[in-house]
């Protein structure tokens, strides 16, 4: 009984509102000086991340719908967000950092279009970027044998 009471609730998170959320708190992290309000934002990026990730893969008791993975997957893109997460990885915590690693899986694995990967190409900066992470062990999160 609690699971359904729980599953209607539940309110769907508009993917549309998320990202722009999302890439508020993300832009705003660099500026935040105060380590309270710091971890307060961290925390708050990281549960709205997990919610994307639950968009893009499901919740594990139901499959991802299709319309909200295409409105998803396009407001990463040109929202903003990917690129805003892509630089800035440097600045959120380890579990954001995880989340994200999964998101940009998941826009490669499922980029039946080759749009992903124009994208990518159009804004080769942020490859070099994740390249470049590689030389900083803590944001080393990167694992290109983990897309294919």
């Amino acid at each position: 009984m609690a699971a359904i009471l729980n599953a209607l609730t539940k309110r769907k998170k508009n993917p549309e509102q998320l990202v722009r959320q999302t890439l508020s708190d993300v832009e705003s992290l660099p500026q935040i000086e105060d380590e309270d309000e710091r971890l307060s934002v961290c925390q708050d990026i990281t549960e709205k991340l997990e919610a994307i990730k639950e968009i893009l893969y499901g919740d594990g008791e139901r499959d991802p719908d299709p319309n909200r993975v295409v409105q998803m997957r396009g407001g990463l893109v040109e929202g903003g967000l990917v690129a805003s997460l892509l630089s800035s990885i440097t600045s959120l915590p380890f579990e954001a950092r995880k989340t994200t690693t999964l998101i940009f899986a998941n826009l490669l694995r499922n980029d039946d279009d080759d749009s992903f990967q124009g994208y990518l190409s159009a804004n080769f900066g942020l490859v070099e970027g994740l390249l470049g992470g590689y030389e900083r062990e803590e944001i080393g999160w990167l694992k290109f044998d983990s897309f294919y």
